[in-house]
């Protein structure tokens, strides 16, 4: 198990995904929940693949209403059929990953899901020292520094009323702190990035004796992009593992509980 989320173990090696990215005419007649599509190069932070854990957790189906893409994908256009967009943490410090999840049509195309209606999901905490991902609606990209204490967050007096602390895990501030290891988020969503002044925000963790925002949500015509710079997916976030860690598990299902509502 890695020490920290900057460096992994010295026999690492980067995993490259398995894509999986359309389903068959006969498939296709059987879909029954909204589709979610992953868009990455490598597994987050060094292969303990928690985000897919959580997606057959809460009943994904991949390949048939899960797919995973590679990043180039973003520019060939998202799926008419596609109801949240997942992006996972740059964890590898990949500049070429960057550049094409920050490629002027990938990101038109992104502005266009998330204005019909779409739910899109990044995560900005990263390895790369300048020039980590954009979002449609903010500005920039967060700077990669380091909170202190590095294994601390907070749900904001907002987040306790928010249906993403509520369900299907009651979140609290002793169970999504990091159990072991630095650090629960790169960088924060207010230093090296601006967000829309009606952002929602959920989680704050403390950069030099202030707290900044690490998860925060924001609207952009009829959908949502939500934001974050936590190390979700490594393996010493609660519970400690490979499974489901618990701000994963209610992220992606509020995530699916804004479709639901909408029906």
């Amino acid at each position: 198990m890695s020490n920290n989320t900057i460096t992994p173990e010295a026999d690492y090696i980067p995993q490259e995904t398995i894509y999986t990215t359309e389903l068959t005419q006969l498939e296709a007649k059987v879909v029954r929940g909204p589709i979610i599509r992953v868009y990455q190069n490598y597994i987050p932070w060094f292969g303990e693949n928690r985000n897919n854990a959580t997606l057959l957790f809460l009943g994904k189906i991949l390949g048939t209403d899960y797919f995973i893409h590679p990043m180039s994908d973003l520019a060939v256009g998202i799926p008419c059929n596609t109801a949240v967009v997942l992006i996972p943490s740059n964890s590898e410090g990949s500049a070429v990953t960057a550049a094409q999840e920050n490629d002027p049509q990938a990101q038109a195309n992104l502005k266009s899901f998330t204005r019909a209606g779409g739910v899109l999901i990044i995560d900005m905490g990263d390895n790369l020292s300048s020039g980590g991902y954009i979002a449609p609606g903010a500005k920039g990209t967060p700077d990669l520094i380091f909170p202190d204490p590095c294994r601390d967050v907070t749900l904001t007096h907002k987040a306790f009323k928010h249906p993403f602390s509520k369900c299907p895990i009651q979140l609290n501030n002793n169970n999504i702190d990091m159990e072991c290891s630095c650090s629960v988020a790169h960088g924060n969503l207010e230093q090296g990035i601006t967000l829309p002044c009606e952002s929602t925000v959920l989680m704050t963790a403390t950069f030099n004796n202030i707290q900044r925002a690490v998860l925060a949500e924001y609207c952009i015509g009829r959908g949502y992009v939500i934001l974050d710079t936590l190390t979700k997916e490594f393996i010493c976030q609660q519970p400690q593992g490979t499974g489901p860690s618990n701000i994963l598990v209610n992220l992606f299902a509020y995530a699916l509980c804004i479709l639901a509502a909408r029906k």
